[in-house]
């Protein structure tokens, strides 16, 4: 696939957490992989994680399909 042809489709991501993370007590730690171009890092908080999704190149179009509605809080 070329890859002005990736760059049309909406972003997407890889999230592994570590298996002894606990996203209920907010301990996030493991690995994120940016779909279309490749890149990825280790993060070892919520932080990070946020950090780094927020430096990604992102291709906003006007033809996303859909837009997913917000997901409930997660119940201790």
């Amino acid at each position: 696939m070329p890859p002005d042809a990736l760059s049309s489709r909406p972003v997407a991501f890889v999230l592994k957490l570590h298996r002894d993370a606990l996203p209920a007590r907010g301990e996030l730690f493991g690995r994120v992989e940016h779909l279309a171009n490749g890149t990825s890092a280790v993060f070892a908080s919520g932080a990070e994680l946020i950090a780094w999704l927020a430096g990604q190149p992102v291709r906003r179009t006007a033809t996303f399909p859909h837009v997913l509605p917000p997901l409930p809080p997660i119940q201790p």
